[in-house]
């Protein structure tokens, strides 16, 4: 009889585990739309959300407020790199890389099998990747790296050159107002003798406004064009590359003589002397913007025998 029970307990489980099996493939697929997907980025905040063909995106500043939460589309499928930018990386730097292509919204991660490189996800969308990636200073130069996208439905490689050049940005800071423009000149040094393309970032696209990528010609420097759009401040950058942009409302006439008092001017006297001298003192102050007037104000001076 025990030996009757066995057998008979052993085939219910196994009825029952076809029964699990048949009844997922008769289910339609969108009893399992409700599931939703989480996705953390580096820091530990919410990145992505996935629920079916839908996605939200939040982004977030560089201090860790939260900006914006943007609808994405999610194709499953196979992850498909069509491009990275730029596909050098620079030694002994942080290099702001952006990767294109297909299906890519349930990325997991992006990794590197060499033990020279570091990344960090920036931001996800189905087709397209931005990261940063640092690149140890004890990296050779001319090495070529695999760069791997890992997502929910599989994984693809690409490639990137290390190279001992470096980027920058000049000038460093810019002060402006709205409404005007200004010029960031970005510089391969020293000159690699070919094109490469890189990702720029801005901190705050509602103060300024910037390209979001930047040819570099083999000549090894071009420039972009910075424009304000009200007062605040940003921090345009590619990696380690950075301008700090101030925009400030012009000053007028009256900021002027608010900030300002009228002194007396005092002349200690020469010894033996007992009179105390009062000179006059030229100011000069320069034209605010949108003034045609000039205006000179009182300063206070103290002059030594």
């Amino acid at each position: 009889m025990k030996q009757h029970a066995f057998f008979i307990k052993r085939d219910n489980s196994s009825l029952l585990s076809i029964a699990l099996v048949i009844l997922c493939l008769l289910l339609p697929a969108s009893a399992f739309a409700d599931e939703a997907g989480y996705f953390y980025d580096d820091a530990g905040r919410l990145s992505r959300v996935v629920k079916g063909s839908e996605g939200l995106i939040y982004n977030y500043d560089d201090v860790g407020n939260l900006l914006s939460i943007n609808k994405g589309t999610v194709t499953a499928g196979l992850p498909v790199i069509q491009s990275i930018n730029p596909d050098v990386l620079f030694i002994g730097s942080t290099t702001s890389v952006t990767i294109k292509g297909l299906n890519l919204f349930t990325t997991k991660e992006v990794t590197s099998s060499s033990p020279h490189l570091s990344i960090r996800q920036l931001n996800i969308t189905d087709t397209e990747i931005i990261t940063e990636i640092t690149v140890s200073a004890d990296a050779s130069a001319g090495t070529i790296v695999n760069i791997t996208v890992t997502t929910l439905y599989g994984s693809t490689n690409i490639q990137a050159t290390l190279i001992s050049s470096g980027l920058s940005f000049s000038p460093s800071q810019l002060t402006m107002t709205p409404g005007s423009i200004e010029d960031i000149t970005a510089s391969i040094i020293p000159n690699i003798g070919r094109d490469v393309t890189i990702t720029i970032n801005n901190s705050n696209p509602a103060i300024v406004s910037a390209p979001k990528s930047l040819t570099i010609p083999s000549t090894g420097y071009a420039g972009f064009a910075v424009n304000a759009i009200k007062a605040g401040s940003s921090f345009i950058k590619s990696g380690n590359a950075s301008s700090f942009v101030l925009v400030k409302n012009p000053e007028t006439v009256e900021d002027f003589i608010s900030r300002t008092t009228a002194v007396s001017v005092y002349i200690e006297p020469p010894l033996g002397n007992s009179t105390t001298t009062a000179l006059p003192v030229s100011v000069y102050v320069d034209q605010p913007m949108g003034s045609s007037t000039t205006v000179s104000l009182p300063v206070s001076a103290k002059i030594s025998p």
